[in-house]
């Protein structure tokens, strides 16, 4: 699931947008992850406009086929919306979902509701709904908050050599206040 509305990264970006096609050209399904509140949804008609633009965004950008969305930080209001399609995608928040499939999410950086550990193994549910994060997912023990600094510092640090080759590769003077 993409969040086309981040602020931890831009889904526009070169290297994004590669990396996004490669998921797809590796085999796996690429769908959509809908922050309605970007959009002050508050009504299932503005919740089908906004859906169809992104889905319709992404199969553009991506050149994939969105068919189904889990919303980002779900609201009350996005929590009610039972469902089982929105603007013809699969609504994985729907009541069929919330009944018939287990779910575990490790959003904000713990897992949430149900431990994934705990989930599989003897007695698992027949149908399992995991929502990873691939931030959270690092080879380096660290606390969340330590991950989020960390992904700040070195998004800034990507953008400081950006401008600084970009500075270089127009014959540019690189001017530091400093300086």
């Amino acid at each position: 699931m993409i969040l086309p509305h981040s602020e931890f990264y831009n889904l526009l970006e070169r290297e994004n947008l590669e990396r996004v096609r490669r998921i797809g050209d590796l085999g796996h399904s690429v769908q959509l992850h809908f922050d309605s509140g970007y959009y002050g949804v508050d009504s299932e008609e503005r919740l089908e406009r906004c859906l169809r633009l992104e889905a319709d965004f992404l199969n553009e950008v991506l050149g994939v086929c969105i068919g189904a969305f889990s919303f980002h930080n779900p609201s009350a209001f996005d929590l009610g919306c039972g469902a089982e399609h929105y603007a013809g995608l699969v609504n994985t928040y729907s009541e069929f979902f919330k009944r018939e499939v287990a779910y575990c999410s490790d959003s904000n950086g713990y897992w949430r509701h149900r431990r994934l550990r705990e989930l599989l193994g003897p007695g698992a549910p027949p149908r399992l709904q995991v929502l990873t994060h691939p931030e959270w997912w690092q080879p380096e023990v660290m606390s969340p908050r330590q991950r989020v600094n960390r992904a700040i510092d070195l998004r800034a640090e990507a953008t400081r050599r950006y401008y600084d080759q970009l500075l270089k590769d127009h014959g540019r003077k690189n001017i530091d206040w400093e300086d």
